[in-house]
């Protein structure tokens, strides 16, 4: 199918690789705009080499499979190391930040996108969605992300008397293949915050979202 949506791309790269398909799932993780640290990008670096050597795949082909499963390791490694870094700001405040991006995260669904989950971490965020398509034009997560960042942030910038960016440019997304993926991954969402020792059970996160139906 041609598409007439010129943001609209099956394919980019920038820092990190982005594929679309159309009628895609997709997981979606952005951070707040800080420097990480040296000790981070040198542990991260580290346990990539490593994974890349391992026996593990080392035996395996170049499979969809396995690009996958490297995937998944990669970013959940990168996501618990991301769970130990204060960032400028505090996204889950529950007086003034947590409510702002909420509020923003929501006022898209079903306009850019069906919500399926969705929690607000101190200083990233991570979705569950599949984009729309308005007279058959596909909504680019590229745009998503963009709507999601661009508003938050001017909000974020009046409230605090600041300018400059708010979030990171770059953005984490993953194409979800079955239901399996699918039950993992809000799975991952919901228990992000236990795993960063914010809250005992998952239920008591506050900033923690999953569709009725879904419950």
């Amino acid at each position: 199918m041609s598409d007439s949506n010129p943001n609209y791309k099956l394919y980019y790269q920038r820092r990190l690789p982005h594929y679309q398909p159309h009628n895609g799932v997709f997981f979606l993780t952005f951070r707040l705009a800080f420097s990480l640290p040296a000790s981070f990008q040198d542990a991260f670096s580290s346990y990539k080499k490593k994974l890349l050597q391992s026996e593990q795949f080392r035996k395996q082909s170049s499979s969809d499979e396995t690009s996958r499963k490297y995937a998944k390791l990669l970013f959940a490694h990168y996501d618990h190391s991301l769970c130990t870094i204060s960032g400028p700001l505090n996204l889950s405040d529950s007086e003034i930040l947590g409510p702002l991006i909420k509020q923003e995260i929501e006022r898209n669904d079903n306009d850019l996108y069906c919500l399926y989950c969705y929690t607000i971490m101190p200083n990233h965020v991570h979705l569950l969605l599949k984009p729309i398509q308005k007279e058959q034009k596909s909504v680019s997560l590229a745009d998503i992300v963009k709507t999601i960042k661009g508003r938050s942030a001017r909000s974020i910038n009046q409230i605090f008397g600041t300018s400059g960016p708010v979030w990171a440019r770059e953005y984490y997304d993953y194409w979800v293949r079955d239901e399996q993926e699918f039950n993992n991954i809000i799975d991952y969402i919901r228990y992000n915050p236990v795993k960063a020792k914010l809250v005992k059970e998952a239920k008591d996160w506050p900033w923690t979202w999953l569709r009725k139906d879904l419950q």
